[in-house]
């Protein structure tokens, strides 16, 4: 769920300006306190597995945060995970990878084409976010496409 320049660059000026430490990337070797902070970013990732050029894609990043979240249960008991859940910000942008996945498979695709692929990556998008939404996540914040490939969409 993550645009390599876009999500980065917000990420970054999110943490410097409300004064965090850089979060660690949750597949670090280590161990790791997620009780403040879990970082599932990666370059090229798309929402659909087929468009992830690194193989991590929104569905395996969600898996990643189940894990996350049945460890603060284990550790921190259900209502701190819960609260922990709640007031957590997720940071998100998503569909560049899957967009120009889509453009170099399909370079002239029909307008019904282009509807139905949009249709299918906010669609599985959105699946994610009612799962952490049901697991207790209320703060979201999705940025949009590059300009670049808005344009090449729309074209």
């Amino acid at each position: 769920m993550a645009e390599p320049s876009l999500t980065l660059l917000v990420w970054l000026l999110a943490t410097m300006y409300l004064n965090f430490p850089l979060w660690e990337p949750y597949l670090q070797p280590g161990s790791h306190n997620f009780s403040k902070r879990a970082n599932f970013a990666g370059v090229g990732v798309g929402v659909l597995e087929e468009s992830s050029s690194n193989k991590l894609y929104s569905q395996k990043q969600l898996n990643y945060f189940k894990e996350v979240a049945n460890l603060l249960k284990q550790q921190l008991g259900d209502a701190e995970a819960k609260n922990i859940l709640a007031n957590a910000i997720y940071l998100s942008s998503f569909g560049g990878a899957d967009y120009l996945s889509f453009i170099n498979r399909t370079p002239n695709p029909t307008e019904l084409q282009q509807r139905e692929y949009v249709n299918m990556v906010i669609g599985n998008f959105t699946d994610a976010i009612k799962e952490i939404y049901e697991m207790g996540g209320r703060k979201f914040e999705t940025f949009g496409l590059p300009t670049m490939v808005e344009t090449r969409v729309q074209s």
